[in-house]
């Protein structure tokens, strides 16, 4: 295998991250020649018979992964999540509501600092050590009338779960969304962008209860998930290929065994991985194991003078993406829903034979 050849074979990245190879195929075809028309779907208009049968599939699909009730409305949006730590609290709450926010790493904070523009805000946990946000009880909440959450920090490899919370939550899934089952009954909001486990970059998927939907909010009609919701998300043109590539991959995670598969793979990937860290002296994760995310597998060398080569001899061997966020440092193997265990197994593999060779 050539280097070339090789430097595609599984990529670790944060997003966007792999995708399946026949979902790849199916994608690249469509631009050329989409069915039953010819033309390319990049060409495709949003108010036709063909995109509706596309976005339909996309949401019964989704719908059934999650066991989603009526009571839910399915919001296919363009951009990225990060705009909703700002549109949330102003599509759900009003001035006076209590909010609360969980303070467990990078992206939250950035979600606090969003609310802390437009309201008053409470972080939690209390205490100045956020790995305390594990033990959040009913009591922290009281009185709250949302808290928000960052289901999975993408920058540390930190994972929290649902809160026992005492207050409806508001959740920013990006990270592990559709990676196995979850109960929405406590939610009033999920939203995820879709480049890490359902698509590509450019779309961001919210699943929010009807009666949060505000006509009222003071914003632009774009901006309002009320009114998005009652255009079927075409309020104005929304990201066509993005869409399809997701509505491909909901289908992908369906055929595959759904998201009990999905959570079935996601745990021997992550635990292959975190074996060979845990065996090591060569190789640290500070995370306390009850914490530790299935998606983001951070991890730092003994000897930081040896990143560099790590990383250079991680792409000739067909391993890309490995670099940690440039905030931290380190290395992150980012394991989303099309990265096959074959994926792990490859890093396991050169991680033990980097370790033996240095």
């Amino acid at each position: 295998m050539s280097t070339e050849d090789a430097s595609a074979r599984y990529n670790y990245a944060p997003g966007p991250a792999q995708l399946p190879t026949e979902v790849v195929a199916e994608a690249a075809q469509a631009v050329r020649s989409f069915p039953p028309h010819g033309r390319s779907i990049l060409e495709l208009s949003h108010r036709s018979t063909d995109f509706n049968a596309i976005s339909e599939q996309a949401e019964g699909d989704l719908r059934t992964l999650l066991a989603l009730p009526d009571d839910y409305a399915v919001l296919f949006l363009n951009g990225g999540a990060r705009v909703h730590y700002a549109l949330w609290v102003q599509n759900l709450s009003t001035p006076g509501d209590r909010l609360g926010l969980v303070d467990s790493g990078f992206w939250s904070r950035q979600a606090i600092a969003e609310a802390r523009k437009l309201r008053d805000v409470r972080v939690l946990p209390e205490s100045p050590d956020p790995a305390d946000y594990a033990d959040l009880s009913p009591a922290d909440t009281d009185g709250l009338d949302f808290l928000h959450y960052v289901s999975n920090e993408t920058l540390t490899g930190l994972s929290m779960p649902t809160p026992q919370a005492a207050c409806p939550l508001v959740c920013d899934r990006t990270s592990d969304f559709l990676s196995g089952p979850s109960d929405i009954r406590p939610y009033v909001l999920c939203y995820a962008g879709s480049q890490k486990n359902f698509g590509t970059a450019g779309l961001t998927v919210l699943v929010i209860r009807r009666d949060c939907l505000r006509e009222e909010t003071g914003l632009a009609p774009g901006l309002s998930y009320a009114v998005q919701a009652r255009t079927g998300c075409l309020y104005h043109t929304p990201p066509i290929y993005a869409w399809y590539v997701s509505a491909l991959m909901l289908r992908w995670i369906r055929d595959q065994g759904g998201l009990e598969e999905m959570e079935r793979r996601a745990q021997a990937r992550a635990d292959l991985v975190y074996s060979c860290i845990d065996a090591s002296s060569f190789y640290a994760n500070p995370i306390a194991p009850r914490a530790r995310s299935r998606m983001n597998v951070c991890f730092t060398l003994a000897d930081p003078e040896l990143e560099i080569p790590f990383l250079q001899q991680a792409e000739t061997a067909g391993l890309i993406g490995l670099r940690g966020h440039k905030v931290i440092g380190g290395m992150r193997a980012s394991l989303y829903n099309a990265m096959p265990v074959a994926g792990a197994e490859a890093l396991v593999e050169f991680m033990r034979d980097f370790e033996r060779k240095a």
